[in-house]
């Protein structure tokens, strides 16, 4: 996760189009928290899927049909999103 947010200046723009956002310090906390829970959660998230990339995916759908009948499976890999 590679960029610059600038929270200062985005409080800024939004207090400009919207009187009375993000007054307190109450409230700036809460904007930084967020922003931080999220850049961690998002970086746990690519940490994952690359982890399912590098070691395959956790499962496989099985289809079942006439062939699955007759004792032959088919395997389907699943798309990644």
């Amino acid at each position: 996760l590679q960029c610059t947010i600038d929270i200062r200046r985005t409080v800024q723009m939004l207090r400009s189009q919207r009187s009375g956002m993000v007054q307190t310090e109450a409230q700036y906390k809460f904007v930084y928290m967020s922003v931080h829970y999220y850049i961690d959660t998002f970086a746990k998230l690519l940490h994952e899927h690359k982890r399912i990339e590098d070691t395959g995916h956790e499962y496989t759908n099985i289809c079942y049909s006439a062939e699955a009948a007759s004792n032959q499976v088919i395997l389907v890999s699943p798309s990644p999103f």
